[in-house]
């Protein structure tokens, strides 16, 4: 590791297992560091239902009025309904940074709090494609960290993390 992951500041020279001398981080050559915060993707439902329904909406072709009128109000109401549903997922979003390392799973909240789950702790990791999140399961498969796909960068980084987790726990 050449430089720090939270802070890049240049670690050459300094023993693989250490701690950056500028922000603190402890690190080891296997530290797997990521930002929690929104990902632009997670715009890309808003997109699709807007593209759809609006093509249903606005290309009337042989349709009765009637029925063009309809496809309208649908139109509107599924644009508010997934507007708001994304703004009430960025509202409810976790911040913060989270550590992967040899100590088990920190986050690191944006106040300065930091909570820790033991690798020992954790049975195994699980990426659901059809919630979209990253479950973190312990030993009585007790939920012990549920992070959405969307603040992981997308759905490969989480599926990634999920298979380097069960990796670390086995």
């Amino acid at each position: 590791m050449n430089q720090c992951p939270r802070c890049s500041y240049s670690l050459e020279g300094l023993p693989e297992v250490h701690a950056c001398p500028e922000c603190g981080l402890q690190y080891n050559g296997e530290t797997t560091y990521l930002e929690l915060k929104p990902s632009k993707t997670s715009w890309k439902g808003i997109a699709v239902v807007a593209v759809v329904t609006s093509w249903l909406a606005f290309d009337t072709g042989m349709r009765p009025k009637w029925v063009s009128i309809v496809c309208i109000c649908f139109w509107s109401i599924m644009l508010i309904v997934t507007v708001g549903h994304h703004a009430y997922q960025l509202r409810q979003a976790q911040k913060g940074q989270l550590i992967l390392d040899w100590l088990g799973i920190r986050y690191v909240r944006p106040n300065g709090g930091t909570d820790t789950i033991v690798i020992s702790d954790i049975r195994r990791a699980k990426y659901s494609w059809i919630t979209g999140q990253l479950t973190v399961f312990g030993w009585d498969d007790q939920k012990l960290l549920t992070i959405p796909q969307w603040q992981l960068g997308g759905e490969w980084r989480a599926i990634d993390l999920a298979n380097e987790i069960n990796r670390r726990a086995a």
